[in-house]
């Protein structure tokens, strides 16, 4: 990303959701996803160096394909 638009990604806000094959015919169907495998749905925004959201991706993962280790942090809501 860096190389071909010139901006640096500071970090995603994602929304992270499980879903089945069924709700998503027209990716899965290349994919070769059996029609019982849970696919995790990654809906994201990439931000720069100045907070601005500069990316935006959907992300489809069959199955066992992937594995996240997630550091989870309480935010202060009165900001």
């Amino acid at each position: 990303f860096r190389d071909m638009c010139k901006c640096e990604l500071k970090y995603y806000l994602s929304d992270v959701c499980v879903g089945m094959p069924s709700d998503y015919p027209l990716i899965i169907d290349p994919m070769d996803v059996g029609k019982n495998t849970p696919i995790l749905v990654i809906d994201e925004v990439g931000y720069d160096n100045l907070d601005r959201p500069v990316n935006y991706a959907i992300e489809y993962l069959p199955g066992n394909r992937m594995q996240f280790s997630l550091v989870r942090k309480c935010l202060d809501r009165q900001q």
